[in-house]
């Protein structure tokens, strides 16, 4: 049976010897998405990479509001703008 395993980064107290408090990560999906919806909290996108079987999910979006359209507006922006490359395999 397959295991399960996360990873998690932790914000580091230090960067080339000088203190750090906090970091702040901006992608333009993300500030397209919060510009529309204010209340969008926790955005998470992630595409999987390598081969995909048919059923599988290969992408994951996951967000916290109460805007459902805000969903499909990141997988939409995402398909449309990233460079993701894609070999449709038959048999």
């Amino acid at each position: 049976e397959p295991s399960r395993s996360h990873m998690f980064r932790t914000t580091r107290n230090n960067f080339e010897g000088k203190k750090v408090v906090q970091l702040e990560y901006e992608a333009y999906i993300y500030t397209d998405i919060r510009a529309r919806w204010p209340t969008v909290k926790h955005i998470c996108a992630h595409h999987r990479l390598g081969l995909v079987p048919v059923n599988e999910a290969s992408v994951i979006i996951g967000l916290i509001s109460s805007q459902r359209e805000a969903v499909q507006f990141c997988i939409d922006t995402l398909k449309a703008t990233v460079p993701i490359l894609k070999k449709v395999k038959t048999p």
